[in-house]
């Protein structure tokens, strides 16, 4: 699930006197929740809290709707819930130590493993160095545990080498100071009004209407990049829609439903035909598959449907998801390799995707 690069590129971007700064989760299991305490001189930025989500800084006025990685000033820590399972913090560990061992440049402070603090079971992990070949940081620290229904997970981030930067030896002790407490409250994970004001802000018509489906809007959430942003034309034929630059082409997405239903091209040709209700289904021809980090895909050409030109499938949770790039109107050269980049950093933290369906004539 690229945890650590999605902390870099999603959360973008310390230090001072350990002191009582107290971080409550909105999460309540059998009557208690779970505190950290944290660094004196931080302050909860504008815009963080949101399912059991948060971030501090030191910077009074940080905002993370306006944070850039490359012109953040000071680091962050940033709190956030996983929802837990099994030997979760083992696979984080395993995951992490994948992750680190394919990046270059990076200085290990402390290797992936799992210790006990304070008698609490925990993940720890520190680096420092360049990730992707892009982000140079001074530290990258990580720390989780597990309470209740969800792993906490802790991580600390700063780019520039700051003497105020929170040292591995202070985020340790943050990690450190998780006790449970007893409380009156009801879990808020769900039911916050933070989270209902998130919710009442998010609503959308991408509702799949014609095909019944268990994946959401909130599951077709990719990483952006620079030149890309959703529609405000929503279609609830749709999970989602995607424009390149504003008007050079777009990405639709939708689920055809049970994968089972989809033995061949011809079947799918007529779900495109259904969902953007075209006169005659597409004529789809096979041109190659590949896997990215979380996803194997199937690529098909599309002619016979004006300006559509690629349809990228792969199975998510037994469905069969149709992934359809649109060019522009007209042409953009430089759409067809745009959107396959697109693709290649498709990601969806919520699901686990499978290698697409069987894709052959009948």
């Amino acid at each position: 699930m690229k945890h650590l690069t999605l902390i870099v590129f999603s959360l973008f971007f310390v230090g001072a006197t350990f002191s009582q700064l107290v971080y409550e989760s909105p999460h309540v299991k059998d009557g208690k929740t779970i505190t950290f305490t944290l660094p004196a001189g931080y302050y909860l930025a504008e815009n963080s809290v949101y399912y059991g989500n948060a971030v501090y800084s030191v910077d009074p006025t940080l905002n993370v709707e306006e944070m850039e990685f490359e012109t953040l000033e000071h680091g962050i820590l940033a709190v956030s819930h996983e929802t837990n399972e099994e030997g979760a913090l083992e696979d984080f560990v395993e995951e992490i130590k994948g992750e680190v061992a394919e990046m270059s440049g990076v200085t290990i402070i402390d290797a992936p493993h799992v210790e006990v603090l304070n008698g609490r079971k925990c993940l720890l992990a520190a680096i420092s160095g360049v990730i992707e070949g892009e982000a140079i940081l001074d530290a990258m620290y990580v720390s989780a545990t597990v309470f209740g229904d969800y792993m906490v997970v802790v991580y600390y981030i700063a780019a520039e080498k700051k003497p105020e930067n929170l040292s591995y030896a202070n985020f340790k002790k943050v990690c450190g100071s998780a006790q449970e407490i007893a409380t009156d409250r009801e879990d808020g994970m769900f039911a916050s009004d933070d989270e209902t004001e998130y919710e009442e802000e998010y609503v959308t018509n991408f509702v799949n209407d014609l095909y019944e489906t268990d994946i959401t809007y909130y599951d077709i959430l990719p990483d952006f990049g620079e030149y890309w942003d959703e529609t405000m034309d929503e279609n609830s034929h749709l999970l989602a829609e995607f424009i390149y630059k504003e008007d050079l082409g777009n990405i639709a997405v939708f689920s055809g439903g049970d994968a089972g239903n989809y033995p061949s091209k011809t079947e799918m040709a007529k779900a495109i035909q259904r969902v953007f209700e075209l006169s005659a289904p597409p004529t789809l021809k096979e041109e190659s598959t590949f896997s990215n980090e979380d996803h194997d895909f199937d690529v098909y050409s599309i002619s016979g449907a004006g300006s559509m030109i690629s349809l990228y499938a792969t199975t998510v949770s037994e469905e069969l998801v149709f992934f359809v790039a649109i060019n522009a109107n007209p042409v953009s050269a430089e759409f067809k390799p745009a959107a396959r980049d697109f693709m290649i950093n498709m990601w969806v933290d919520s699901e686990i995707w499978g290698g697409a369906g069987d894709s052959g004539d009948e």
